[in-house]
């Protein structure tokens, strides 16, 4: 008998749990028998496009709970959906031999292995990091019940308590950066056992610098953690000292009011930053390895799968330090603590086209690091060590 394994995930969308979610499955396809616990649609053909993976329906069966495609394609209400996603896999998890959440801890009621993805099932570390949560978040079912009996409608779908993390004593914990495990060390005393980058799918470098487009990329989601309007101010100021740069955003969500916010200073910029949507596959690719730079402004991100996708095709990236994706560049003339160091950083680059090359290569290098193959070797390990 092979051993039967859940991997559960949320909803499968476009971001780095997703494509570990995905990695993982067609790591373990061969040797175990797979059942996804997700609450949403499985649309396999956009994802595998999306995310380079090759998945067939017959690689893995799918469980979901009933109202679970209902909730999913609400735009908000994450607290609620992962009161039932906490309910669904406790009356699940006695029917596998392992259960496996690929995006933050969930109470299996038995021990497991949690990948931490992000910092939002501990709302008081997310405040720390992002400067607030979205722990409450539930749109017009929020109006509707008001906070308090939309609070009580989470805690009467979970089924029982919450313990602070949903992190049992015996689970094996696995972070995506050392800068999250250091972060969870701290804020629930618990060690993770593993560091493990996730996958990205991708050719590694691209263009030399010269043939590059002298072009700033922010890909990935656009929401308020993210900072958009803080990376629109760096290079505004980065233009006024001279340098003729400009700034490419793609990503989603392209509704809800902090979408519209960034929409409004894009328009008043006259020109120079477009927002252009989602991109994925091949496009994106070819997009990263023409660009020559890439920013992000998310403070305390766990780890940055779209700062290490620039990285493997050769952008020069500047991001936070005290982040994943400070740990993804490891160099720290790419790294600022706040917007005027940000500018001062990116003028020094901008003026030393030698410097440039130089960077370009290094990030290729470390690029390296973030690769599938890596990311399946380590948890096929991961899950035999575990198992046994």
């Amino acid at each position: 008998m092979r051993p039967r394994i859940a991997v559960c995930h949320p909803r499968l969308g476009r971001g780095g749990s997703e494509a570990r979610a995905l990695w993982l499955l067609q790591a373990l396809r061969q040797d175990h028998d797979l059942t996804l616990i997700t609450l949403g649609e499985v649309d396999l053909s956009s994802l595998n496009a999306y995310y380079g993976t090759d998945l067939a329906d017959e690689d893995f069966t799918i469980d979901r709970p009933r109202c679970g495609r209902w909730l999913a394609r609400r735009r908000r209400g994450d607290a609620l959906r992962g009161a039932l996603l906490h309910r669904f896999v406790r009356r699940r998890s006695a029917s596998f031999d392992l259960c496996v959440s690929a995006h933050n801890p969930l109470d299996f009621g038995r021990r497991s292995v949690q990948f931490v993805a992000d910092f939002s099932f501990l709302p008081a570390t997310r405040q720390r990091l992002h400067g607030h949560t979205a722990a409450l978040e539930g749109g017009g079912l929020l109006r509707a019940l008001g906070r308090r009996g939309y609070a009580a409608l989470v805690r009467l779908v979970r089924g029982r308590p919450a313990a602070a993390s949903a992190v049992g004593e015996d689970d094996v914990l696995v972070a995506n950066s050392s800068f999250a495990s250091e972060v969870l060390e701290r804020d629930i005393r618990r060690r993770c056992s593993h560091v493990i980058y996730p996958p990205v799918a991708g050719p590694l470098g691209g263009a030399p610098v010269h043939a590059r487009e002298a072009v700033f990329v922010s890909i990935g989601r656009v929401s308020r953690e993210k900072r958009i309007e803080e990376q629109i101010a760096i290079l505004r100021a980065v233009r006024e000292r001279g340098h003729d740069v400009t700034l490419r955003i793609h990503g989603g969500p392209l509704e809800g009011g902090y979408a519209e916010r960034v929409r409004r200073l894009v328009s008043a910029e006259g020109g120079w930053v477009t927002w252009e949507g989602w991109i994925g596959g091949a496009a994106k690719w070819d997009l990263l390895q023409g660009a020559r730079f890439g920013i992000q402004t998310c403070r305390g991100e766990a780890f940055g799968i779209s700062a290490a996708e620039m990285v493997r095709a050769g952008c020069i990236v500047f991001v936070p330090t005290n982040s994943g994706p400070a740990e993804i560049v490891a160099d720290d003339r790419l790294t600022f603590d706040g917007p005027d160091q940000a500018v001062d950083r990116v003028c020094e680059v901008l003026k030393a086209r030698a410097v440039q090359q130089r960077l370009s290569e290094e990030l290729v290098n470390r690029g390296a690091t973030f690769s599938i193959e890596r990311f399946c070797s380590e948890t096929r390990q991961l899950v035999a060590a575990v198992l046994a």
